[in-house]
């Protein structure tokens, strides 16, 4: 089936390992994605702010970018996935917000866009991934989903914002080991990494001590969801390897 994507200004940059494996993982299953023809940087972090219009405007910009050509639009990296989602509901529930956006855009967004996670076409497609598998290591698998993708609750992608198992539930039927730790869900420090670096070691330190006590003995790897959360997981320990969960798919396909 052929989708429309989205894929951001990190994913062109530092999280380019991420779009090529998505790029690649799709091609195998059979996905088409067709990125959209024009797109603008959603602006990475939503604001609750209704008075300040502008800070919206990257996000609404590529929504109609979309009507013009679909109706659905895929996209993968957690802040983009984020501010898609909480733009477009502002803008259809605040009408004056959605007047003021307005006035800045070429044309209104009509109806709604439908926001589609890759992660959620991958779990349509679980029993192709089994079968196209080739080598399974032996590790167990940390699956960290940080903020961005189960809050605010009610419209995040992942609806538990404290358990979370659809990730534990994709690799489980693939047959792997799941390591279930507390901190899945805690903040990375995110941003943070460029002005107070030690709160953000501060964060992997505790994230990294919670898959420690659940592990145990177990030899283990960490999947984790979104370019920032990648960025700080490897950069500020050194006890585990981390991955894209769709980079680790495609190396278990390839056999690597």
């Amino acid at each position: 089936m052929r989708y429309l994507y989205y894929p951001g200004c990190t994913l062109k940059t530092t999280g380019k390992v991420f779009d090529d494996s998505i790029k690649e993982l799709a091609k195998i299953l059979d996905i088409e994605l067709k990125e959209l023809t024009n797109w603008y940087c959603c602006q990475a972090i939503y604001t609750p702010l209704n008075d300040a219009p502008s800070l919206i405007l990257g996000a609404m910009r590529n929504l109609i970018e979309t009507q013009r050509e679909d109706d659905k639009l895929v996209t993968a990296c957690a802040a983009c996935y984020n501010v898609l989602l909480r733009a477009q509901n502002s803008y259809f529930q605040d009408q004056l917000l959605k007047e003021r956006v307005d006035a800045y855009l070429e044309e209104e967004l009509r109806e709604r866009i439908k926001i589609i996670h890759f992660f959620e076409l991958l779990e349509e497609k679980v029993e192709l991934l089994n079968s196209l598998i080739k080598k399974r290591n032996s590790f167990s698998l940390a699956c960290y989903y940080g903020c961005l993708l189960t809050r605010p609750k009610g419209i995040a992608l992942f609806s538990n914002d404290i358990n979370p198992q659809r990730l534990e539930n994709l690799f489980s039927k693939l047959g792997f080991n799941i390591i279930d730790f507390g901190f899945k869900t805690r903040c990375c420090g995110s941003y943070l990494t460029y002005t107070k670096e030690e709160a953000v070691k501060d964060c992997v330190e505790k994230i990294v001590l919670s898959i420690e006590e659940a592990a145990g003995n177990n030899n283990c790897q960490i999947l984790t969801t979104c370019p920032l959360c990648q960025f700080n997981l490897e950069n500020y320990q050194n006890k585990y390897q981390v991955f894209y969960f769709t980079q680790f798919l495609l190396s278990l396909i390839k056999g690597d």
